[in-house]
């Protein structure tokens, strides 16, 4: 499985979650695909973005080799939300919550495992996120 195979197969778990999309103000019954890829990104930087709802960010990281044929690949999901919002509800905790119950143990690689939750980052632009990593061992070729 390629890195964009495995951002993909992420954002396919993170989207059947339909609590997670409740939480992003994503409510109807059918969302709609554009409104969804419009809040979670493939991407590390979120473009100049001049609404204020909550987003995802998914990327991966370089993996660090095991051993010769085994790497450690980290993925990381921001969860990102408007810091007014943040400091009222506590969103992005909840976010951060759902992510991990969405994706730990899931068949990527040689299955996803939670590492750690980073929280309390606000941003010089008036979000806040909150970092959920994950890593997966993968057999390179």
């Amino acid at each position: 499985m390629t890195a964009k195979e495995t951002l993909v197969a992420i954002y396919n778990y993170l989207t059947a979650d339909d609590l997670l999309l409740s939480l992003m103000g994503i409510n109807s019954p059918t969302p709609n695909p554009k409104l969804i890829q419009s809040r979670i990104n493939k991407t590390r930087q979120l473009g100049n973005v001049a609404d204020r709802y909550p987003r995802l960010a998914i990327y991966e990281k370089r993996p660090s080799p095991q051993n010769r044929r085994v790497a450690t690949h980290t993925i990381v999901v921001d969860a990102i939300v408007p810091l007014e919002t943040q400091s009222t509800t506590g969103l992005a905790l909840d976010m951060a919550e759902r992510i991990k119950i969405s994706l730990d143990k899931k068949p990527i690689g040689m299955k996803v495992r939670w590492e750690a939750t980073l929280d309390d980052q606000p941003t010089a632009y008036g979000w806040y996120k909150t970092s959920v990593l994950f890593t997966y061992d993968k057999v390179e070729t």
